[in-house]
C-alpha cells in the first residue's frame, strides 16, 4: 500500500469530518507525526495550518507559532501565506501586505484567479499603513484585470461571463463584479468601447454595466453577442432587465433566460419603474432606517439620539420605529428631544421582529432601507456610509456594518465574548467578499427595498429574534444578493450579555436554524462550518453530545461565574492591569465559553428534531425540581440499605421507604428527609412501587432495588440527565463514577438497579407486556447509562481554575 497516498486520504477525512478544536486538533497532530516520519513537508504544513485556524479564536500566538512553521515548511503554498497574512494585519501591516502579496503571486502562477482576488482585495484596506506596497499592489491588480479580460483561460467548467462596462462605471465597482464573478467560478471578459472585440463563444451570459445615456454603445454590443439570435442575461434588478429588453429588442433579437420579465413588451411599456411606489403628497427620501423595538425606551432613546446627529442631512433619511407590542407605547415613553421626525408604527401584541421589519418595510420612502436593532449607537456617519457604498456599487448587496460592545458592556464576559467574536465571529469575515446568509446580521445591515419586497420580506413564522434575518439572507442570495463586510461601519451595541441570556440565546440558536435548514435545505444558513441536514441522524448525534458533556458543562459555567465575578471585582481597583490580565486567561476562557455554547447549541438542535423548544425545556426542568427516591424494604438488609442510602443522599431529596408486611416491626432511621409507607399485604414489587409513588408528589423519582448505593455526584448527575431533555425517559446508573465527571449515553438497556425517571412518565404509564423501561422505549422515549468518565472520551478539555493568581496579577 503507498503509504503517502493513505496519509493523503486521512487528511481529507479528517477535513471531511472536522468537529472543533477539542475534536479534530489530536487528529491532525498524530497525522502530523506521520508524515514527518515520511518527510512529507507539504502535508506537514497543511496540517499545522489547519490545527492554527481551527484554535485561532483561542491562542492567537499558538495559532501564528504553528503559521510560522508551516510557511517555512512549504513558502510556495498561497493558503498559509494568506492565512499568515490576515493574522498579521493588526499588529504588523507591512508584513502583512508583503505575505498577502506573496500569496497572491502564488496563486496567480497557479492561474487560480479566485485566490489573487481574495488576497489583494485584504490588501487594499492596509495600503494605508504600509507604506509602499502601493505599486506592487497596482501591478498585482493589473495582472489581475488583464487575466480575467482574455476570452478563456481554460478554467474547465466554468461559466463565461461578458462584462459590459463604460466610463460611467468607476474603476472599484468594476473591480467589485469581476471578484463577485471570479468567487461564483465564472470567467469574466470585460468590455468597454476601448476594448478590442474578442472571439465570444455562441452564447454567454450577460451581466449589465451601467449603460451610457444614449446606449448606443451598448447596442452596439448585444448585436455582436446576439449574432445566433439567442442572448441570456442575468439582470440584476427589475429596472435593468426592462432596460435589457429595450436595448434588445432594438437590435431585434429574442431574449431568453427570463420568461416572467421578458414578455412581449411595447415601447411605452420600456420606461424606467420606481423601486418603490411613494405616497402621494410624500416626499421621497435617499435612506430608510427601520428600528424594531419592544419595552427598552432608554436603549432606544440613545438609538435615536446618535441617528439625530448623524453627518447625513437629516431630510435625506427618514426613521421608522415600529413598537412591536410594548407593554407601555414607546412613543409615549420616550423624551421629545429623541422624537422629532420619527415614524412610529405600533403592533398591539407583539409578533417578533420579521413581522416588525415587515411593518416598517412596508412604510420606507425610500430605495435602501437600514435596519438597526434598538440597542444599536450608529457612529455619526454610519447612514452617510451606507448610502454611499451602495452608490459606488453598480449591483445591489447587502452593506454590513460593524456591531461592537459600547463603554456600558466591558465586563469580564462581554470582553471576552466580542475578543473571541462568539457571538458576531467579525474574524471570520473578508472585507468586502460576498458572504454567506449565516452573515446577513440586521443589526446595521443595509440593502435595496426592492429586494426585499421581491423574495417577500421577513418570513414572520420567525417570531424570534434568531436566525430570522438570515433566512431571508438565504432567499436574497438566490437572486444574487449577498452581504458584504465594510468595518469602518461602526455602531455600538449597547446590551450586555449575561451568562443565562448566553445560554437562552446559544439554545434559540440551534433551535431556529433547524426551521431554516429545513426550509432550506442545501442552501441553509450554515451553522456547523458545513452544509449538515437536520435530519433524524442529526438530532441523534446532537443528543449523544448533549449527554456526553452534560456534568462537564455545569462545571465549566461555575468556573466562568467564579472567574468573572472575581476579576471584574479586581478590575474595579486595578482597570491599568486589565489587558495584562485578560491577555493571560483569553485562551482558558474562551475555551470554556466555546463548550458552553456550543453544548447549548446542540439542545437547540435536539430540540428542533425532537418536538420541543428552549421554552418547554426549560419547563420540564423546572418540573424536576422536586425530587424523591423510592425504595421497598422487606428485611433488615432493606434497613441497612436505607442507612447507605441516606450517607449520599442531597439534602433536598427526599426519600420514601416502603415497609412490607414482613417488615412492619423494623425502625427506619430518624432523618427528616425520610417517609415510611405500609404495603398492603400479598403485593407484587411492581405494585408496591406504585403504593409507595402516591406518598410524594415529587416530579422526579429515583427507583432504587437495593443493590446499589449511588454516590453524592451520582445523584447530581442522575437529576441533571434526567433534565437535558424532555424526551429522555429514563436514567440508569451504570455503575458508581467515583469521579467528578461523569457522562451520558443512550442505551439499549439500562441496568434496573438505580433508574431516575420523571412522575409523569410514571403516572402516564399503562400496565402491559415488557417492563416500565421497555414500555418507555417502546413510546420512542430515550433510555440513558451514567457512566464514569473515561479521561480519552470527554476529558479533553479540562477545567482550568481562573483565578486572580493565574495572572499573577493578585
Amino acid at each position: 500500500m503507498n503509504t503517502g497516498t493513505e496519509l493523503a486520504r486521512r487528511y481529507n477525512e479528517i477535513c471531511a469530518g472536522a468537529q472543533g478544536p477539542e475534536h479534530t486538533v489530536p487528529l491532525y497532530e498524530e497525522l502530523y507525526r506521520q508524515a514527518e516520519k515520511l518527510g512529507d513537508r507539504p502535508l506537514m504544513a497543511r496540517c499545522l495550518s489547519d490545527m492554527a485556524a481551527l484554535i485561532g479564536v483561542h491562542d492567537a500566538e499558538t495559532s501564528q507559532s504553528l503559521l510560522e512553521t508551516a510557511a517555512n515548511l512549504a513558502p510556495q503554498d498561497a493558503r498559509i501565506l494568506e492565512n499568515l497574512g490576515l493574522l498579521q494585519r493588526q499588529r504588523d501591516p507591512v508584513r502583512a501586505c508583503q505575505l498577502l502579496l506573496q500569496a497572491a503571486q502564488c496563486s496567480e502562477r497557479e492561474r487560480a484567479w479566485e485566490r489573487v482576488a481574495v488576497c489583494l482585495d485584504a490588501v487594499r484596506p492596509l495600503l494605508d499603513r504600509a507604506p509602499g506596497m502601493e505599486g506592487e499592489f497596482e501591478a498585482g491588480l493589473g495582472r489581475l484585470m488583464k487575466a480575467v479580460a482574455q476570452p478563456s483561460q481554460g478554467q474547465e467548467g466554468a461559466t463565461r461571463v461578458l462584462l459590459l462596462a463604460d466610463p460611467a462605471i468607476n474603476r472599484s465597482a468594476l473591480e467589485d463584479r469581476i471578484q463577485v464573478c471570479l468567487l461564483r467560478g465564472e470567467q469574466p471578459v470585460v468590455l468597454s468601447p476601448s476594448t478590442d472585440r474578442p472571439d465570444l463563444p455562441e452564447s454567454c451570459e450577460v451581466i449589465l454595466g451601467q449603460p451610457e445615456s444614449d446606449g448606443s454603445w451598448l447596442e452596439e454590443m448585444v448585436t455582436l453577442v446576439s449574432r445566433n439570435q439567442y442572448l441570456r442575461a442575468e439582470v440584476i434588478s427589475e429596472r435593468d432587465a426592462v432596460q435589457w429588453a429595450y436595448l434588445a429588442l432594438a437590435a431585434g433579437c429574442p431574449v431568453h433566460g427570463h420568461d416572467e420579465l421578458f414578455k412581449p413588451v411595447e415601447i411605452t411599456d420600456l420606461l424606467p419603474i420606481p423601486a418603490a411606489e411613494v405616497a402621494p403628497g410624500t416626499t421621497s427620501v435617499d435612506i430608510s432606517v427601520v428600528i424594531p423595538a419592544k419595552d427598552r425606551p432608554d436603549l432606544l432613546a440613545n438609538a435615536l439620539r446618535a441617528l439625530q446627529q448623524q453627518t447625513l442631512a437629516r431630510d435625506r433619511f427618514e426613521i421608522i420605529v415600529v413598537d412591536d407590542g410594548s407593554a407601555v407605547p414607546l412613543q409615549s415613553a420616550l423624551p421629545s428631544d429623541v422624537t422629532s421626525g420619527v415614524t412610529f408604527l405600533r403592533n398591539e401584541s407583539s409578533c417578533g421582529p420579521a413581522s416588525a421589519r415587515n411593518r416598517g418595510i412596508d412604510a420606507v420612502r425610500s430605495e435602501l432601507v437600514l435596519f438597526l436593532n434598538d440597542d444599536a449607537v450608529p457612529a455619526f456617519d454610519a447612514v452617510e456610509q451606507h448610502l454611499t457604498i451602495h452608490g459606488q456599487h453598480s449591483y445591489p448587496l447587502a452593506v454590513l456594518g460593524r456591531f461592537d460592545n459600547t463603554e456600558n458592556c466591558r465586563d469580564v464576559l462581554n470582553d471576552m465574548l466580542e475578543r473571541g467574536g462568539l457571538v458576531f465571529p467579525y474574524f471570520m469575515i473578508h472585507p468586502r467578499i460576498p458572504l454567506g446568509p449565516q452573515f446577513f446580521w440586521t443589526c446595521n445591515l443595509s440593502v435595496p427595498v426592492a429586494a426585499v419586497r421581491e423574495v417577500g420580506g421577513f418570513d414572520e413564522s420567525f417570531r424570534r429574534p434568531m436566525c430570522e434575518d438570515a433566512e431571508l439572507g438565504v432567499r436574497l442570495g438566490k437572486i444574487g444578493i449577498f452581504p458584504q463586510h465594510f468595518p469602518t461601519i461602526g455602531c455600538g451595541h449597547d446590551h450586555p450579555m449575561d451568562l443565562p441570556r448566553l445560554i437562552r440565546r446559544s439554545q434559540w440558536l440551534g433551535h431556529e436554524w433547524v426551521r431554516a435548514a429545513r426550509k432550506h435545505g442545501e442552501d441553509q444558513p450554515i451553522l456547523f462550518n458545513k452544509v449538515v441536514l437536520p435530519d433524524a441522524n442529526l438530532g441523534q448525534r446532537a443528543l449523544e453530545t448533549v449527554l456526553e458533556a452534560e456534568d462537564k458543562s455545569v462545571r465549566f459555567l461555575e468556573t466562568v461565574e467564579q472567574a468573572t465575578e472575581d476579576l471584574d471585582q479586581f478590575f474595579m481597583t486595578r482597570q491599568d492591569l486589565r489587558n495584562d490580565a485578560l491577555e493571560k486567561v483569553q485562551a482558558d476562557f474562551l475555551t470554556l465559553l466555546h463548550r458552553i455554547m456550543w453544548q447549548e447549541v446542540a439542545r437547540g438542535v435536539v430540540g428542533a428534531i425532537q418536538g420541543f423548544d428552549p421554552d418547554q425545556w426549560e419547563e420540564s426542568r423546572r418540573e424536576i425540581e422536586s425530587r424523591a427516591a423510592v425504595f421497598v424494604m422487606h428485611d433488615e438488609a432493606g434497613k441497612q440499605f436505607v442507612e447507605e442510602i441516606l450517607a449520599s443522599l442531597p439534602q433536598n431529596v427526599e426519600l420514601i421507604v416502603g415497609v412490607s408486611a414482613g417488615a412492619v416491626a423494623m425502625k427506619l432511621p430518624t432523618d427528616p428527609r425520610v417517609c415510611r409507607v405500609l404495603l398492603p399485604s400479598g403485593e407484587s414489587a411492581e405494585a408496591g412501587r406504585e403504593w409507595v409513588v402516591q406518598a410524594t408528589q415529587a416530579g422526579a423519582l429515583v427507583f432504587l432495588d437495593g443493590t446499589t448505593v449511588p454516590r453524592s455526584m451520582d445523584w447530581d448527575s442522575l437529576f441533571r440527565l434526567l433534565g437535558s431533555a424532555p424526551t429522555v425517559g429514563a436514567v440508569g446508573l451504570g455503575e458508581s463514577s467515583g469521579k467528578a465527571a461523569a457522562r451520558g449515553e443512550l442505551a439499549e438497556l439500562i441496568p434496573a438497579s438505580v433508574v431516575a425517571t420523571r412522575r409523569r412518565f410514571v403516572d402516564q404509564d399503562e400496565s402491559g407486556p415488557g417492563s416500565f423501561l421497555e414500555r418507555m422505549k417502546a413510546k420512542g422515549r430515550h433510555l440513558v447509562c451514567l457512566r464514569p468518565a473515561d479521561t480519552g472520551a470527554i476529558d479533553d478539555c479540562p477545567v482550568k481554575e481562573i483565578k486572580l493568581e493565574a495572572t499573577g496579577l493578585a
